[in-house]
């Protein structure tokens, strides 16, 4: 978001839903979801961080079919490197971590679905670490420490985001500490929706011509106070 951030919680979901049309996925809320049974995460403090997520990740060099590069972190690199590091180099190290891990996370479900319909096993994938310490930086060749698998082709199907898989985690955000721990923005408007009409017969079915929700709100506030002194006033 550029500029004030909505003031509530639905105004915030049609905004979210308006901007990323095309469908935003948290990666933190994939980690939460496949924690033990997909991504193999036994820890539980910290397991879904960003950079612990990504370094667990990576550790398991036979789960990508994409060449995945270890980039340094930026807080290493700008201990060696401290003229040359700035704080706005840490969006863009950020962005790139976010997007390895997402694609790393789309493959492991995608083959845990794949795992759970199939009925006749094959012979498991030979998988292959390649261009590790090939390439020192600045020279040609692959990224130092890139990793891959040998394989048919990647997991992740071309439909990938009108698949069902998808559909479950798509524009979901983890909340933690607030039951369920995540939010989902569709599902959130939908329920407000439909809980509208019954909310607006418990406020004696007030009707408000203003579209703004501010207004909606301050009309209600203002009828319900207004019965409630009349109220105290004929006791």
């Amino acid at each position: 978001f550029i500029g004030e951030l909505p003031r509530d919680l639905g105004a915030f979901c049609t905004e979210w839903l308006r901007l990323f049309s095309g469908g935003a996925f948290d990666t933190k809320h994939l980690a939460s979801q496949g924690r033990y049974s997909v991504l193999h995460l036994n820890h539980s403090r910290g397991s879904t961080s960003l950079d612990d997520l990504r370094t667990h990740l990576l550790k398991q060099s036979h789960i990508s079919a994409f060449k995945i590069a270890t980039a340094r972190s930026s807080s290493t690199y700008s201990l060696e490197r401290p003229h040359e590091a700035s704080n706005e180099h840490e969006a863009g190290f950020d962005a790139l971590v976010t997007a390895q891990i997402f694609i790393i996370e789309l493959e492991l479900f995608f083959r845990a679905q794949q795992r759970a319909t199939q009925t006749d096993g094959g012979p498991p994938q030979k998988r292959q670490k390649v261009a590790e310490g090939t390439a020192a930086e600045g020279e040609e060749g692959e990224p130092e420490g890139a990793v891959t698998e040998a394989s048919s082709g990647p997991t992740i199907p071309l439909d990938w985001l009108s698949s069902s898989l998808c559909h479950r985690f798509r524009d979901t955000i983890e909340v933690s500490g607030v039951p369920p721990g995540h939010v989902s923005m569709a599902k959130h408007l939908k329920r407000s929706d439909a809980e509208a009409p019954a909310a607006a017969a418990d406020a004696g079915g007030a009707v408000v011509a203003a579209t703004s929700e501010d207004s909606v709100v301050d009309e209600t506030r203002g009828w319900r106070e207004g019965r409630e002194r009349n109220g105290s006033r004929n006791g």
